[in-house]
């Protein structure tokens, strides 16, 4: 059995990771204005926030091409 995600689905999968890049991003601001910041932490930070901008390019990459295909199902049913 597949998992298959209709387009809304998918908005609400991309809102979910903007969600949480903001908050890497806040986090990162808050580990650099310490006096002494961790370093760890920040790497740590800044591989999440990475993780998370390149999944919402696969969802976006996903909703694309499943509009797409609604698209061309639609105009060959009419």
């Amino acid at each position: 059995m597949s998992l298959v995600l209709s387009v809304d689905d998918l908005v609400v999968v991309r809102k979910w990771h903007i969600l949480n890049r903001d908050a890497c991003d806040a986090k990162i601001k808050l580990e650099k204005n310490k006096p002494n910041p961790n370093f760890d932490v920040l790497k740590i930070l800044q591989k999440r926030k990475k993780d998370h901008v390149r999944e919402m390019d696969e969802v976006q990459f996903h909703m694309d091409k499943r509009l797409k295909w609604n698209d061309e199902v639609r105009s060959k049913r009419l």
